[in-house]
């Protein structure tokens, strides 16, 4: 499960980024007022990498977003809370490949109920967590 591909995929980041060139570019034409000026520039630039920048600067929104809400597992969750939590299973003691894997989980006072992690194996690391209603509109939807 990658979870990047929940706040925004791939094909909508394309979408909206053409959209942005196509909208730069029909307003271009009417401040360009003659070839090789500054504007005319910024014009073949924006038709040649307008749409790529575009797409880069969503994905780094994207990323950045994720990484504030992941907690290292270092940090002491709050108890009683739904969480997806990013576990390393360390198969067959080494001798298979570790695998990652998101599961849903919750902390209590007892710790993490780990029922849920060890129908794989019991020799597992947990890497960080999420809380789930973070990724959810908040009520009212004011995302504030």
């Amino acid at each position: 499960m990658k979870l990047n591909k929940m706040v925004l995929d791939d094909k909508k980041i394309d979408e909206a980024a053409r959209g942005a060139a196509d909208l730069y570019e029909q307003d271009l034409p009417m401040m360009s007022y003659d070839e090789d000026t500054e504007v005319d520039g910024q014009h073949h630039f924006c038709q040649e990498f307008g749409a790529e920048l575009f797409k880069d600067g969503a994905k780094w929104m994207q990323e950045e977003i994720l990484k504030k809400l992941w907690h290292p597992a270092s940090e002491e969750p709050d108890k009683h809370r739904i969480c997806l939590v990013r576990v390393v299973y360390h198969l067959n003691h080494g001798m298979l490949p570790d695998e990652e894997r998101i599961e849903q989980s919750s902390f209590h006072d007892f710790g993490w109920y780990d029922y849920d992690f060890k129908y794989i194996g019991v020799d597992y690391d947990i890497v960080s967590y999420l809380y789930v209603d973070e990724l959810l509109p908040k009520k009212g939807g004011n995302h504030d």
